[in-house]
């Protein structure tokens, strides 16, 4: 199961060590945010759930960390 650590660093990885990640962090304030990273970062959450967040349709429109931790808490792919 994911956790909110397991998920920004995720989003790290996909991003690149130049982005500093935080929960406050959005497609809006972090460089090369964009929407092929945004579908790579969708495609790395789906193999870490093995395939639950592509069932996920609000995901796809959740563009920063706190909304994707909202929703997988709410989703319950998310642990503490």
């Amino acid at each position: 199961m994911l956790t909110e650590n397991k998920v920004i660093n995720l989003i790290q990885a996909t991003l690149g060590k130049k982005n500093k990640i935080t929960l406050k962090s959005s497609s809006n304030n972090t460089e090369n945010w964009d929407s092929l990273n945004h579908l790579n970062i969708l495609e790395k959450l789906d193999k870490a759930t093995k395939g639950k967040v592509a069932e996920i349709a609000e995901i796809a429109t959740a563009t920063s960390v706190k909304e994707i931790v909202n929703i997988l808490k709410k989703k319950k792919l998310l642990s503490k």
